[in-house]
């Protein structure tokens, strides 16, 4: 993956904080934590599942080691 491909995900990823930045005006301070909370899971979700391959391929699972892990 390209260098610039990371930076557009990241970038895309971030986008999530633009609405939540303005329903953040809202003055109740625990909607604000979950408004905020909520971006960070998607913003995480985004990241993971656009670099899932990549994560898979450099870290690959090893089966029959520790014996908890189930290989298919």
């Amino acid at each position: 993956m390209k260098l610039v491909n990371v930076f557009c995900i990241y970038g895309y990823c971030l986008t999530i904080y633009v609405p939540v930045s303005i329903a953040c005006v809202v003055p109740i301070d625990w909607l604000r934590w979950v408004l905020v909370m909520s971006a960070t899971a998607l913003s995480a979700g985004f990241l993971f599942m656009n670099f899932r391959a990549t994560i898979y391929s450099a870290a690959p699972a090893r089966c029959g080691e520790g014996g908890a892990r189930v290989c298919s």
